[in-house]
């Protein structure tokens, strides 16, 4: 069993794959695969297309998963961005530490606001579980960020994000 071909984005996640827009490593941790079965899954296997009629964005909000799927699509970039401008072994720029202050800020704000509104969509346990996660996957970046800075930085930018509270 493909765990690529079983989920509802898989078939976009191989476009992007083909086209050159993602890696394999990249799919694989979306997928929660190894590289290795992304590569098989490309190579060998066939996603059927089927015709799937326009939905308009107000049914699309119905539906939680809708919501987390591009939540958490806004968080990897957001990742990759900050890996951009922090790893190059230099001290970053201060309007760099602000804005991805800013942007971890907006994120935390959007996960929370999922959350309320699949409280309102779906009173199940699960969706308090996926908020968890999301939350401790928010903390893992903060942290990993956080470790790439000098103390100095560190601590620019826990006072920033103190203030945006």
């Amino acid at each position: 069993m493909c765990k690529i071909c079983d989920s509802p984005i898989g078939l976009e996640w191989t476009q992007k794959l083909q086209k050159g827009n993602i890696t394999v490593a990249e799919m694989a941790l979306k997928f929660k695969t190894t590289v290795a079965e992304v590569e098989d899954h490309n190579l060998n296997h066939e996603i059927s297309v089927a015709v799937v009629p326009h939905v308009k964005f107000s049914e699309k909000i119905q539906d939680p998963d809708y919501l987390l799927d591009k939540v958490e699509s806004i968080l990897d970039r957001v990742e990759r961005w900050l890996d951009l401008n922090v790893d190059d072994g230099d001290d970053p720029d201060p309007r760099t530490i602000d804005r991805g202050t800013k942007l971890v800020k907006e994120m935390r704000e959007t996960i929370k606001l999922v959350y309320e509104l699949q409280g309102k969509f779906n009173k199940g346990d699960t969706y308090h579980q996926q908020y968890i996660q999301i939350q401790g996957n928010y903390n893992q970046f903060v942290n990993n960020a956080l470790e790439q800075m000098c103390p100095m930085c560190q601590q620019k930018v826990l006072e920033m994000m103190e203030e945006d509270e």
